[in-house]
């Protein structure tokens, strides 16, 4: 009780310090990682990529924000980032990317200098740079090298020149590019996640998620329970049963962390194609709990998620149609998109598709405005 009450105070008086402290806990952990990084955004508390200059090997509290930790970024180890934070400390910030292979050099080998330009360290305030420093780090350590031998004098003492080079300058990254390299070297998406625009809409249609499949209660109480979720494949075994039937087992990523899914036998013939990494997945299936792990889902239907893809159903008696019709279509025309309506009059069975002008952009508040007058259940969102 005494050790809950003071975790509760350090969270409460100082939530950066705590934080960064228990994402510095599970740096083995992606899982943990990606669930206390969400954690920090429902806090308010916005996580910053690593920084050559500003990271610590851990994560530490900056200002009002989280900077990721130089430890946590993959292929670097703990020998190089702390190689990398004396040579800070003693001779001062990095100046650029020419500067910090100068200072490293003979220390740091390009797979290490590859993970960290994914990760986002040598951004220096431009993240469009990323590409550019990918496609040449390795003319750039050679050009350094030879820099070095160049400015040995006679007596092999080296002459202390700043080193300025250039790159050839190369189209930056779009943001799925970006993002799929960065969580390639940290194992989560720092910057921005590929479900995060469609936050509305994930919530509205999953009925669970990482974070409830991971609590032991949670999926005892649920074992056997239907379950839709919606997240980004991130890994995919596939095996063959002993009767030589297909099988599969992906690792998809919602918005809180890491979730199992099952495809057996037809299932997993009929989506072979859909079972890739980085595609986004709508699954429903049935929540199978295991002793001491996090629950699984054994899927019965996978369908790729397309936020445009997504239809809206509104359900009315004959008697609010004709009443609430025109509400329904100013709010509908309030928030013009992609989604197409369909209209379904319960006591007549009649249903229709509304017109291209009313084709909706969702958003829980789009729902909450149509539940409002619809009466709670006669909303659905479907694929």
């Amino acid at each position: 009780a005494v050790l809950a009450y003071q975790t509760a105070w350090l969270k409460s008086m100082y939530p950066l310090e705590y934080m960064a402290s228990l994402l510095s806990s599970v740096m083995d952990s992606e899982g943990k990682i990606s669930q206390y990084i969400q954690n920090c955004k429902s806090m308010g508390i916005k996580v910053l990529s690593p920084d050559i200059n500003d990271s610590s090997a851990d994560f530490t509290a900056v200002g009002e924000h989280i900077r990721f930790g130089l430890r946590a970024v993959k292929n670097v180890g703990e020998a190089l980032v702390d190689e990398i934070i004396i040579e800070r400390n003693t001779n001062g910030k990095y100046t650029n990317f020419y500067n910090f292979i100068d200072r490293m050099s003979g220390k740091i080998n390009k797979k290490a200098m590859e993970y960290l330009i994914k990760s986002g360290a040598f951004d220096f305030g431009n993240a469009d740079t990323r590409s550019t420093l990918y496609y040449g780090y390795e003319q750039a350590m050679n050009e350094v090298k030879t820099n070095i031998k160049g400015q040995l004098s006679l007596f092999g003492t080296a002459i202390a020149e700043p080193i300025d080079m250039e790159m050839n300058k190369i189209k930056p990254w779009d943001i799925k590019t970006a993002i799929t390299y960065e969580k390639e070297a940290t194992g989560i998406y720092i910057t921005a996640h590929p479900l995060e625009q469609f936050a509305d809409t994930v919530e509205y249609i999953s009925t669970t998620d990482s974070l409830k499949l991971n609590d032991e209660d949670y999926a005892s109480e649920n074992d056997g329970a239907a379950a839709t979720v919606i997240g980004i494949v991130t890994a995919v075994q596939n095996k063959m049963t002993k009767k030589g039937n297909p099988m599969a087992f992906l690792t998809v990523e919602d918005l809180y962390g890491n979730i199992e899914i099952i495809a057996f036998n037809e299932v997993c013939r009929q989506n072979s194609t859909l079972m890739q990494k980085e595609k986004a997945l709508l699954i429903s299936g049935r929540i199978s709990a295991k002793e001491n792990q996090s629950a699984s889902i054994v899927a019965n239907s996978i369908k790729e998620f397309d936020n445009d893809e997504l239809k809206l159903l509104i359900k009315l008696t004959d008697k609010k149609y004709e009443k609430f019709l025109g509400d329904i279509k100013n709010i509908l025309k309030e928030n013009k998109g992609e989604s197409k309506v369909y209209i379904h009059i319960t006591d007549t069975g009649k249903k229709m598709l509304a017109d291209r002008e009313l084709f909706v952009k969702i958003t829980d508040k789009v729902i909450a405005s149509l539940l409002g007058i619809t009466g709670e259940g006669n909303v659905t969102l479907f694929i």
